[in-house]
């Protein structure tokens, strides 16, 4: 019998190609499936034949590859985390208002550690924490597709938030989610580490949520076109992803020149935003209004708004 054969990546199986920007605006449930789905890979273990030849002693285990420092700008925290950490971003909509939302993991053994950070694009306060919270609990619940085993009041960096253990079962495996939320903010941050139901290991969980550190979301005034560049810089995948989304669209490699007229408000966050003349087709630069503003931007000093163009050259 042949060893059970994992994707390298769950959402090209799911999917059966790549992720396109339509599929990354999906429900969240869609959202969450390849999490639990790269869990059970992990944890799924090859079998043999029961006449196969007896297996070599097995070799010593390779010590764990050491942890790297994980920093997000946009997301405004950092964490250790396992190597080999996977980042994305997707604009969503929710009853709170425009939001964007960054996904960040890594998997060590058979342990998953993801950050989940929703970021909103209003100024709109978000008042209500335990309604807030709840509302992070729920989406923690779809990210992974579990239920709620236990919830208590927990100090997550300092703050008031929550932890939260999470049932869930794929692919015929027990699975357990860990859970931290907490609200800073505009920012909701839930933090999960996945494992085999009580094979959760207390040191790696420990590690990943103690680690865990806001970073400031209003630093001291512009110094010029660093920060707006250092940002814009850090979302660069995702106008590669307007680029890769409009070429097929107009089914050749797109050539031309944009620039993206915005405005930084009082918060930080982007209050216009429109494409520039150029010769680029609208599926182009209607993405790119849609990923310059969902961007959060530090607050200008002053208050006052900031009037910004940003030139993105495309040479196919």
């Amino acid at each position: 019998m042949s060893a059970k054969t994992c994707p390298e990546d769950p959402i090209l199986a799911a999917t059966g190609g790549p992720i396109d920007r339509g599929e990354a605006m999906g429900s969240r449930r869609e959202r969450g499936w390849w999490i639990a789905a790269a869990l059970a890979c992990a944890c799924a273990k090859p079998t043999t034949s029961p006449t196969a030849a007896p297996p070599a002693r097995e070799a010593k285990a390779p010590a764990a590859a050491p942890w790297e420092p994980v920093r997000s700008p946009a997301g405004a925290f950092a964490v250790e985390m396992p190597p080999g950490v996977e980042a994305s971003r997707r604009a969503i909509a929710e009853d709170e208002g425009k939001a964007a939302s960054y996904t960040y993991r890594s998997v060590e053994g058979e342990t998953m550690y993801v950050v989940f950070v929703t970021v909103y694009a209003g100024a709109r306060r978000l008042d209500d924490r335990e309604a807030v919270l709840d509302v992070a609990q729920q989406r923690a619940m779809s990210n992974v597709g579990g239920t709620v085993f236990s919830t208590r009041s927990a100090d997550v960096a300092g703050h008031p938030g929550r932890a939260a253990v999470l049932h869930l079962t794929s692919k015929n495996i027990a699975l357990e989610a860990n859970v931290r939320l907490v609200l800073l903010d505009d920012r909701v941050y839930e933090l999960v580490v996945l494992a085999q139901r009580d094979k959760t290991p207390a040191a790696g969980a420990d590690r990943f949520f103690a680690s865990f550190q806001p970073l400031a979301s209003e630093p001291n005034a512009f110094t010029g076109g660093d920060e707006i560049q250092t940002l814009i810089q850090s979302e660069i995948d995702e106008v590669r992803r307007c680029y890769a989304y409009a070429s097929a669209a107009a089914d050749r490699e797109l050539a031309g020149r944009i620039a993206m007229h915005f405005t930084i408000g009082p918060e930080g966050t982007v209050t216009a935003c429109r494409a520039g003349e150029t010769s680029l087709p609208e599926e182009m630069t209607g993405c790119m209004v849609e990923v310059i503003q969902a961007l959060k931007f530090p607050r200008p000093s002053d208050g006052k708004p900031i009037a910004v163009q940003y030139p993105f050259v495309f040479d196919g």
